[in-house]
């Protein structure tokens, strides 16, 4: 009702070396409150990974609230056909296994 998503996205030590690629699917939980902040959740799969990350395996959900200061622009083709820039305050709870938590 209120709006889903979904996407890809790569989180990466600061080594530059090790990361994870995540699938995340969510929905806008509601219209958001009178002073334009808006409430969202979902879920985070591990979808691949590099270095100390590479052929780990996890699930995560999450919640969040973004902030009144979201703006889109609007990109004419491919890859995306938009953009957001804002900044959104997350409640994150799963469980990464690596290669040798999966012996």
């Amino acid at each position: 009702m209120f709006g889903t998503y979904a996407g890809t996205l790569t989180t990466t030590a600061p080594n530059k070396k090790d990361s994870l690629t995540w699938a995340y699917v969510g929905q806008n939980d509601n219209g958001g409150d009178f002073y334009g902040f808006g409430p969202f959740s979902g879920t985070l799969t591990i979808t691949g990974g590099t270095g100390k990350f590479a052929n780990a395996h996890g699930r995560a959900t999450f919640t969040a609230a973004s902030s009144p200061s979201f703006t889109a622009t609007i990109f004419p083709g491919p890859p995306s056909p938009f953009s957001l820039t804002g900044t959104a305050f997350y409640v994150i709870q799963g469980t990464i296994l690596s290669p040798e938590d999966q012996r």
